[in-house]
């Protein structure tokens, strides 16, 4: 399907399907082992939210389902197949990001090579902890499905490690330094934001919704769109979209360390005791 620049469409939405995740690493980047509780939506949920969503934006470039580790949800392979089923020519990409301790199953490879624009991004971090990752590869290759492989170990490791996002405690406390981190975070700029679907609300990135879920921060309507309320219209809904899109700031901005070019990196996956 094509569509015209002046079209409402997004470019990026991460599905998160689950926080549960079968590692507890020390900084990631959506604080899944800092949830007590995390997370976890049944296939009812996500559907309720993916329809939600498709009535808003009729068309999108690239979808990245995760988690935490989306492997752990027993019925992805039907989360794939909902999205093929009824979306496939509303989305362009979609992409799996796993970290390489859980084998796909032969109903999740089936569901997967459905759709020739799907690939999985499979996250290394080195045979200790990713000691699935040969076998996946090996499965993803003879059912013909794309798939990349990203080395977070050694000298080697991807982008030079991680990026210490910070302990969500306020950080900056006027507007012109908050809007200076805004300015020359990745998420907002060079991904144009990595907008997350998550129990039917869309939150324009992985740490503004982290901050709403953990009380952090509290929920504005502005910042969080509740695709399921059916009092706010479609075209408000967008309006809402696009006005983040041109926003010069998050509330979340004021307790993150951010994502820039230069930010120190540090060793990825060092898993808390």
């Amino acid at each position: 399907m094509t569509y015209k620049f002046d079209d409402f469409y997004m470019k990026n939405l991460t599905l998160s399907i689950t926080l549960r995740c079968t590692l507890k690493c020390r900084l990631c980047s959506v604080s899944a082992p800092y949830f007590s509780d995390p997370p976890h939506f049944s296939l009812d949920e996500l559907k309720e939210s993916i329809d939600a969503y498709f009535i808003v934006v009729p068309f999108v470039k690239h979808i990245t389902i995760t988690g935490g580790e989306p492997l752990v949800h027993q019925q992805i392979h039907k989360i794939v197949d909902y999205l093929i089923d009824n979306y496939s020519n509303r989305i362009q990409e979609m992409e799996i990001i796993t970290n390489g301790t859980i084998e796909p199953n032969k109903e999740l490879l089936q569901a997967c090579s459905r759709f020739s624009n799907l690939y999985w991004m499979i996250d290394d971090y080195g045979h200790e902890l990713s000691n699935k990752v040969r076998c996946v590869e090996e499965k993803l290759q003879k059912n013909g499905i794309k798939f990349k492989t990203r080395i977070y170990y050694g000298k080697e490791s991807y982008y030079g490690g991680w990026v210490n996002f910070g302990d969500l405690k306020k950080k900056l406390f006027t507007q012109i330094e908050i809007e200076e981190r805004f300015s020359k975070c990745a998420f907002p700029q060079k991904m144009n934001f990595c907008f997350s679907l998550s129990g039917g609300k869309l939150y324009p990135c992985q740490k503004q919704r982290v901050c709403i879920q953990m009380g952090v921060i509290s929920e504005n309507p502005n910042e969080c769109i509740n695709l399921l309320d059916t009092s706010i219209s479609i075209q408000e809904k967008r309006d809402r979209i696009k006005a983040i899109q041109n926003s010069k700031s998050l509330s979340a901005c004021a307790y993150c360390n951010g994502f820039n070019d230069d930010s120190e990196r540090f060793i990825p996956a060092e898993q808390l005791q």
